[in-house]
């Protein structure tokens, strides 16, 4: 963690580093906070990351997307449903505008999507959009089809 730091600190007092890259410690940052399990720091950081990729990179960005599915995710471990389902079909909207409906991002937010719903015990619904994910991840070569886990 301590060399993230370092690594932003340095980059942010270099002049001519773009921002993305300070955006990109900010991810990587938030990422330590979650498997430290500190939800708060972690959604700090990647509002931070968020913020500097919404001004540099424009709000549809796949980085945007990426960014908001990630915060969906920490907010579905502090079981904080409707708020991460907030963030999850944000991601969605983005990711598909961007990426386009085959990218394996966009099937795994639909997954996250479907287990959000399921665990708000709206299983049709639920089951529904894991059901498209798994069509998305059907489409691509079997070596890239993805293992559906469910999220702590």
């Amino acid at each position: 963690m301590n060399c993230f730091q370092s690594a932003l600190h340095i980059l942010q007092l270099k002049k001519g580093v773009e921002d993305s890259q300070l955006a990109t410690i900010h991810d990587q940052i938030a990422g330590i906070y979650v498997e430290k399990g500190d939800y708060d720091a972690a959604i700090e950081s990647y509002n931070e990351a968020l913020s500097i990729y919404q001004d540099q990179l424009g709000e549809r960005s796949s980085e945007v997307g990426h960014t908001l599915r990630n915060l969906g995710a920490i907010f579905d471990s502090k079981q904080d449903l409707e708020t991460s389902y907030k963030y999850y079909m944000d991601a969605l909207k983005i990711l598909r505008q961007s990426l386009g409906d085959n990218d394996l991002s966009v099937g795994l937010v639909l997954n996250n999507i479907g287990i959000n719903l399921a665990r708000r015990k709206k299983y049709r619904k639920g089951e529904c959009m894991r059901s498209v994910a798994f069509v998305s991840f059907a489409s691509r070569t079997p070596t890239h089809v993805p293992t559906m886990i469910f999220p702590p």
